[in-house]
């Protein structure tokens, strides 16, 4: 397998500086290029900037080029992949374009109101891409972290630097000092009225090292921790009842399990939880498994405690394009070109962050830099079934398809996170939608499937990724539902499991 060149780190000005070779200014151009002859595509535009970067990169051969060889590389790769007339309209932008000094652009910048370029919003127009509207100089979600100050204090603090959504971590050790569970449930509930944040509470895991002051580590290896596991059941139970007594909207509750909820003593906890979940309560089962890190909800986890940007790829509307249902594999290549349009819309938030002041705050423990960004394949149950006629679930040829384009998806994410310098996930977001999306997530969606076929499929799309949720349809055997979830606790790499009623198949298809 032949290795594709990195494209250079850096171009030459005309004056002799030196800036950062940026792939997306090529795709901007070409976007405004097709605007200016009436023919505005955005895939077209990025899939057109690929093609040039990949020749960039042969060109230099690891030196650094000028901008005016790069202007001549994009004319020349563009007429040859057979677009002329673009490559003309190109070359006249190009001398007509008025030079404006790097201070006064970020300076016009920071005046206007952010909104994502031209050719990202065409993308959204377009159905390609799923962009949230939330405040752009906030991260989109975020761990309600160590305990500074009050709950209250502590909330009001994060909700200055997170906009959508916010996961509740360690709550378990802020039932402390006279603070019953009903008391902090029902502050819980205020604040996220006063907030208007959506809220995922992580219950039943482990406490995390802030809640422990015995120090942790080979050191301390005979050291006691200070909590007692009982106690910390006890006031996870109690957590569960008082916040599902609450009743919130964009609410839910991820209850994790690990080795002890597998024993004979944690038969009936388990068998109590999987009755509200059944029930209809907002509740999912997340696995805690040794030396791995713990979900607290899409894109996070005690190691990275925030999320820059959540983008959704609309794999059915790419399918929809044209010849690609005729061509799987070159559906597939194509898939790459998705995932930097979505990556762009992430560096152009960090930007914009980075630039409006919230520096300072985002920079204290190193959050922004630890933020990740999350990318939810949408559709993509839908899609194989266009190309297969059968859901994953069904297995054989189906799942095939699905592990391939999932691995696909994941290593373009991997290798351009890289050169953007910026930590990707690729996962699915609680409750398996999108606004604007129809079904999200890393998981066959299949309302008459059989418990082993969902949780065979679940597990391939899983496996090797780290992070994603199945939407598992019970319509069967659900006394074995406990025997199930330890079956995927110990033999597959399934992260996260969502309990879906079958009145719920058919939306978003």
């Amino acid at each position: 397998m032949s290795i594709e060149p990195d494209p250079p780190a850096w171009v030459s000005k005309r004056d002799g500086r030196l800036v950062p070779f940026d792939a997306d200014r090529i795709s901007r151009a070409l976007f405004a290029a097709g605007e200016a002859i009436g023919r505005a595509d955005a895939f077209l535009a990025r899939e057109l900037a690929d093609g040039v970067v990949h020749f960039v990169a042969m060109d230099s051969e690891g030196g650094t080029p000028t901008t005016a060889r790069v202007a001549e590389v994009v004319e020349q790769v563009v007429r040859e992949l057979g677009q002329p007339e673009l490559a003309l309209a190109f070359a006249r932008q190009a001398i007509g374009r008025p030079r404006v000094p790097q201070a006064s652009r970020m300076a016009m910048a920071r005046q206007q109101t952010w909104r994502f370029t031209r050719d990202l919003e065409s993308a959204r127009e377009a159905g390609l891409l799923v962009l949230p509207d939330e405040e752009p100089d906030l991260l989109s979600s975020g761990v309600l972290g160590p305990p500074t100050a009050d709950l209250v204090t502590d909330m009001r603090s994060l909700r200055r630097l997170v906009g959508r959504a916010v996961a509740l971590d360690g709550l378990e050790s802020r039932v402390a000092g006279g603070v019953s569970c009903r008391d902090l449930a029902e502050q819980i509930g205020r604040l996220l009225e006063e907030t208007g944040l959506g809220a995922r509470a992580n219950l039943n895991l482990a406490p995390p090292s802030w809640a422990d002051p015995v120090p942790a580590g080979p050191l301390f290896a005979g050291a006691e921790a200070s909590f007692d596991p009982a106690s910390l059941q006890a006031t996870a139970d109690g957590l569960l009842e008082a916040l599902l007594a609450l009743d919130l909207s964009r609410f839910g509750i991820d209850w994790h399990l690990g080795a002890a909820d597998f024993e004979a003593a944690g038969a009936a906890r388990l068998e109590r939880v999987l009755s509200l979940a059944l029930a209809g309560a907002p509740v999912a089962f997340v696995f805690d498994r040794p030396r791995r890190a713990l979900s607290l909800g899409p894109g996070l986890d005690r190691r990275h405690p925030a999320v820059l940007l959540e983008v959704g790829l609309n794999l059915p509307a790419l399918a929809d394009q044209s010849g690609l249902l005729a061509d799987v594999d070159r559906f597939r290549q194509r898939l790459g070109t998705l995932v930097r349009l979505s990556l762009s819309a992430a560096t152009q938030k960090r930007d914009y962050v980075r630039q409006a002041g919230r520096g300072p705050e985002l920079s204290s423990g190193f959050l922004l830099d630890r933020a990740r960004f999350v990318v939810v394949p949408v559709g993509l149950d839908e899609v194989v079934t266009r190309f297969t006629g059968w859901s994953m679930s069904s297995g054989g040829e189906s799942l095939d398809l699905g592990r391939s384009l999932v691995r696909r998806l994941r290593e373009a994410l991997d290798h351009d996170g890289r050169l953007a310098q910026m930590d990707c996930r690729l996962d699915g977001p609680a409750g398996f939608r999108l606004s604007g999306g129809g079904v999200a997530g890393l998981t066959p969606w299949d309302a008459v499937a059989s418990l082993r076929s969902q949780t065979r499929a679940g597990s391939a799309l899983h496996a090797g990724n780290g992070a994603g949720s199945l939407a598992l349809f019970v319509h069967e055997d659900r006394a074995a539902l406990a025997g199930l979830l330890e079956g995927m606790w110990r033999q597959t790499e399934i992260v996260r499991v969502e309990l879906v009623s079958s009145d719920t198949s058919t939306k978003g298809r």
